[in-house]
Parts: structure tokens; C-alpha cells; sequence
């Protein structure tokens, strides 16, 4: 599977996905100013664009099953706060149960001092 420029680099950029005791998961990114998916997102005031946190959730959620998944749906996204350059994401998330070949899984993204970013609820299914 070919990577776009800017999935390369949030793949490059993720740091390892920790299973913590409850089941959920756990992980970060962080923003630097060098972050391709800067570039043409409000040059004089950038910030990280929603579509690099769905590419990056949906990485996160191939990562935890262990197996190439795709976007199906995106069934709820609420966002609250924007992420500017050297902002760091912390991605916290579980996998509800699988039905009919359908993974979901719920993220709850904040900045690195707990402050809410966003809640997304994604629906995957297993790449072909």
C-alpha cells in the first residue's frame, strides 16, 4: 500500500501504541512547525487540518486490530479546540465489539496538558 506525503508523515510522526489495563489505547503525535500537512492550511495561521486526525485515527485503529482497515464511516466528529504548530495530540481510544466485518472504535483527542480537542467515532472495515 502506497502512503500519501502526508500519512508518511504522520506514520513517521506517531509515537508507539500503548494498550493500557482497561483495554483502551493510548498514543501521541506531535506538530511541528515541518508538518507537510501545514503547508496550504492557512499559511499566516496554520493549524492541523481535521483530515490528518481521521487519517491518523484510522492508522491508530489498524495498528491496535493488527490488520490493514478502511474508513467506512465516520459516525460522529466533534470538534472543540484547534491544534496549531507544536501542539502535541494525544489520542486515547477503544474498539467497541466487531459486527458484520465492521470494526468501530471511539477517539478522544486532547492536547498534551488534557485540554479537549475532539471525539470521533469511526466505523472500519478490513482493506481487500
Amino acid at each position: 500500500m502506497t502512503l500519501s506525503p502526508i500519512k508518511n508523515d504522520l506514520r513517521r510522526r506517531l509515537q508507539p501504541l500503548c494498550r493500557q489495563d482497561d483495554g483502551s489505547y493510548l498514543t501521541s503525535i506531535h506538530f511541528d512547525r515541518a508538518f507537510c500537512g501545514f503547508a496550504g492550511h492557512f499559511d499566516h495561521n496554520p493549524i492541523v487540518p481535521a483530515v490528518c486526525l481521521v487519517a491518523a485515527a484510522e492508522m491508530l485503529a489498524s495498528d491496535a486490530v493488527g490488520k490493514p482497515l478502511q474508513l467506512r464511516e465516520i459516525a460522529q466528529m466533534k470538534f472543540k479546540k484547534l491544534l496549531a504548530p507544536e501542539a502535541d495530540a494525544v489520542f486515547s481510544f477503544r474498539q467497541n465489539a466487531a459486527e458484520s466485518g465492521l470494526y468501530t472504535f471511539i477517539f478522544t483527542i486532547t492536547t498534551g496538558d488534557g485540554q479537549s480537542v475532539a471525539r470521533i467515532k469511526l466505523q472500519l472495515a478490513e482493506s481487500a
